[in-house]
């Protein structure tokens, strides 16, 4: 059942409308209900005023983009055309269809590099330049920093370098920019920011295509709004303003990534730019009453907010907060109350340590493993599968097969299993892919055919070179004939994947599972997508995220970034002390001040029963015990009363 708010925002008319939706007021509930209510509409003669596939809703995980595309489904009986994910994945299927347009040399099998293939190219460039100030082990990082600032603001490197005049390094830096991009350019690849980049270049350079979209696309959802970046709203922004017909879903109180992109402001910019009508979702049916007021208490501190009072029919829950002497005490409380909470019936799974900063995880692990806990919890938004050295590079292999030219996915696939082809005779063939004006790839296909590897290369590289390529034709040719169920069951014994990891060492049989989990997962998208190409599945996989912890019944412990969109019935929020939450470099800048308030707010709303808030006295701080100031927000969420003659807080905003 909806209330009487949400089923006016459901059943409202057609237009812009921005839907301000605090923490758990039932907004997927709302968007999918908004949906199905539009696929219902007909017109005097009984036909559809909107086709399931003239609705674009765009998400930003892809656990949020099945969820709704599941209880549609399931409400309506039958698949549904529309387009629900993420927006990366929406402009990856646009970039495959129209990327030549362009006229920039890409094609339509480009890769997409993930920021562990984007720092490989920056450090290939950098190696190759005898810079002043990038010679450092830092310098690959400072060039990906830099490049984010670029492509999160979308604008051009003559417009980043005046905002950067000021810098020694600034003719290093853009240079360092300008290798990238070019290193890119001929791998056919794109890094994630240019996903989105090269979407609204599309839209600008060739606006045949944008107003194909705007014809398809006739009603657009957008949610989590408050977490767009600055092109993410230009690309709905161009989607949207022939037609109008676009619903916003977003909270200001829970935008907490702006340091990778996100911009609070574009609530702002919808606003003046289309005027829409604004409701409210206020209702809390997630937390108890006396957690949701709590929550009120600490967000009503920040001013860039719209106004709103969330409520809960709920109940109380139970708050309790804690000052302990020390982080080890702090650590041994919490986790007798998790176990004391478990033994009273409630499940590991349902509850989480929550910390503003992962170093803090250490302690808290070192205290279940004391209790025998060791294997009963999990390091939620830690290395994820497709992040696993081996599973990515089983993908490179895959990669090679999509896109030839892919340099990042070479290197990675020649050099396991290994070889024999060192550093220095991977340097002589790039040298001579230059040379010859030739990719890497058609460099090595040309020592092999023509035997000329043996007037550059030692031996054993040669016989290397020689047993890779073999090796990768022989795949090769299992893709060229058969379906991608087939390529999943054979690539990874045909290319030596499997047998570099049988050597009865106990870490390589974990490795090995992991291997063969990938061709699990690989045959199990292909029978579920039988037309699907390789190309499908490989964006899938890089655009894909562990969106929820396991089914298992285990403890989440979190950095509150990575708890979003999670829920417990007990949470326990540690480490609420000056310096860590809020951060040190908050004090000096208001934004980032209120948006540790807005990473409270985050956590606090986590809760459903239970909140148990915490700080340590004394903690043990880059290698010297330190006594702590408790955190500024237990003083606004009047946890300090009896301590407040005890501590100075000051006024940092005075």
């Amino acid at each position: 059942m909806l209330t009487k708010v949400q089923e006016e925002i459901v059943k409202g008319g057609f237009g812009p409308m921005l839907v301000t939706a605090g923490a758990g007021s039932g907004k997927t509930r709302v968007l999918t209900g908004r949906i199905e209510y539009l696929l219902c509409l007909s017109d005097d003669f009984g036909n559809p005023i909107l086709r399931d596939w003239e609705i674009l809703a765009l998400t930003f995980t892809n656990k949020a983009a099945k969820e709704m595309k599941e209880r549609i489904e399931k409400s309506r009986g039958d698949r549904v055309e529309t387009f629900l994910g993420t927006f990366h994945s929406f402009c990856v299927r646009t970039l495959r269809r129209y990327i030549e347009e362009l006229g920039q040399g890409y094609t339509k099998n480009f890769s997409i590099y993930d920021t562990s293939d984007s720092l490989k190219v920056i450090k290939e460039v950098l190696e190759v330049k005898n810079y002043s100030y990038l010679n450092n082990k830092d310098s690959a990082k400072i060039v990906q920093w830099h490049l984010g600032e670029i492509k999160n603001e979308g604008i051009t490197g003559k417009e980043y370098r005046e905002i950067i005049k000021h810098r020694d390094d600034v003719d290093e830096v853009m240079d360092a920019v300008a290798g990238y991009e070019k290193k890119l350019r001929e791998s056919n690849a794109l890094d994630f920011d240019d996903l989105l980049l090269k979407t609204l270049e599309l839209f600008e350079k060739a606006p045949h295509v944008l107003e194909q979209l705007q014809k398809r696309y006739k009603y657009i959802l957008v949610d989590e709004f408050q977490d767009t970046n600055f092109v993410q709203y230009k690309i709905v922004r161009s989607l949207a303003m022939a037609h109008k017909n676009i619903m916003c879903v977003g909270d200001e109180d829970q935008c907490i990534y702006t340091w990778r992109g996100a911009n609070i402001d574009n609530i702002k910019k919808f606003v003046d730019e289309f005027q829409p009508g604004i409701y409210k979702l206020e209702q809390n049916f997630r937390s108890c009453q006396n957690i949701v007021t709590l929550a009120n208490m600490l967000i009503q501190h920040n001013t860039e907010r719209l106004d709103k009072v969330l409520f809960s029919e709920l109940g109380d829950g139970d708050i309790n907060f804690n000052a302990y002497y020390d982080d080890k005490e702090e650590a041994r409380k919490v986790v007798q109350q998790i176990m004391l909470q478990h033994r009273a019936g409630t499940k590991l799974s349902n509850m989480a340590i929550l910390m503003r900063v992962n170093a803090l995880s250490r302690i808290f692990e070192d205290e279940l493993r004391a209790c025998g806990f060791g294997n009963r919890y999990v390091i939620w938004g830690g290395f994820k599968f497709y992040d696993r050295a081996e599973v990515k590079t089983a993908l490179y292999w895959l990669r090679l097969l999509a896109n030839h030219s892919d340099e990042v996915a070479l290197m990675e696939a020649i050099g396991f299993p290994k070889r024999g082809v060192g550093e220095a005779s991977l340097q002589k063939i790039k040298e001579y892919a230059v040379e010859k004006k030739l990719s890497v790839f058609e460099t090595l296909k040309s020592f092999v055919e023509q035997k000329e590897c043996i007037l550059i290369l030692p031996a054993k590289a040669k016989q290397g070179v020689q047993s890779f390529m073999t090796a990768f034709n022989k795949v090769l040719e299992v893709y060229q004939d058969n379906n991608l169920e087939e390529l999943g069951r054979e690539f990874t014994r045909i290319s030596g994947l499997e047998q570099a990891f049988k050597t009865g060492k106990p870490e390589d049989e974990a490795r090995l599972k992991n291997l063969e989990e990938l061709v699990n997962v690989i045959v199990q998208y292909a029978k579920e997508h039988p037309d699907a190409t390789l190309d499908e599945y490989l964006q899938t996989a890089v655009l894909s995220s562990g969106d929820t912890p396991d089914s298992n019944d285990q403890l989440v412990i979190s950095t509150i970034h990575s708890s979003k969109g999670l829920e417990f019935d007990q949470v326990f929020i540690v480490g609420l002390e000056d310096g860590i939450f809020p951060l040190e470099r908050a004090k000096d800048n208001f934004a980032e001040f209120e948006e540790e308030r807005r990473l409270l707010y985050v956590a606090i709303t986590r809760a459903k029963k239970g909140l148990q808030l915490s700080y340590a006295k004394t903690r043990f701080h880059r290698g010297e015990r330190k006594w702590q100031k408790p955190s500024q927000f237990l003083k606004e969420c009047e946890f300090m009363e009896e301590e407040e003659e005890k501590i100075n807080y000051g006024n940092w905003w005075d």
